[in-house]
């Protein structure tokens, strides 16, 4: 078992889990030592999690622009807290956490996110090379394995916060 972790970290650590963004709590040797559960998350296109793109590269060659890292004063050698602030990140992550719940296929996936942004079964199919009647048929299946009467109710549902489900 490794060393216990002072109360700053442990703070930290109970704040990461509250957010509704992707966030690590990385040690003084770069070593992730924790990953909320958005972070664990695969997000990207390139099926990678904050968790292991960190795992990849050092800290200094994350992007300033989309990565906030902090430090968490705990002696010589500080922790540091990783924070995901990309724009439409929080999106992705709840979209993530829907399709994850619901146990949806990648193309059940693929159609959420359009019906999230409010597309039309005609827009949906279009997107996708589908038929409309298709479309309607993966909108009808995502109400169905979520339980909602309609789409309003799925995006209410999708951007509620899971973690009190």
């Amino acid at each position: 078992m490794g060393t216990p972790l002072s109360a700053p970290v442990m703070a930290s650590r109970r704040h990461l889990e509250r957010l509704h963004r992707p966030g690590c709590l990385v040690g003084p040797a770069g070593d992730v030592l924790y990953a909320n559960e958005a972070a664990r998350l695969v997000l990207e296109p390139e099926g990678r999690s904050l968790r292991d793109l960190l795992a990849a590269m050092p800290l200094e060659a994350l992007d300033p622009e989309a990565f906030e890292v902090l430090a968490i004063e705990d002696g010589p050698a500080p922790h540091r807290t990783v924070l995901d602030v990309r724009h439409g990140i929080q999106a992705r992550v709840f979209l993530a956490k829907a399709v994850r719940r619901w146990n949806l296929s990648p193309r059940l996936a693929l159609v959420l996110s359009h019906l999230v942004a409010g597309a039309p079964d005609a827009d949906i199919a279009r997107a996708l090379g589908i038929r409309q009647k298709t479309a309607g048929k993966h909108v009808s299946c995502i109400l169905e394995r979520s339980g909602c009467a309609s789409r309003t109710e799925v995006v209410t549902r999708v951007f509620e916060d899971l973690s009190l489900a």
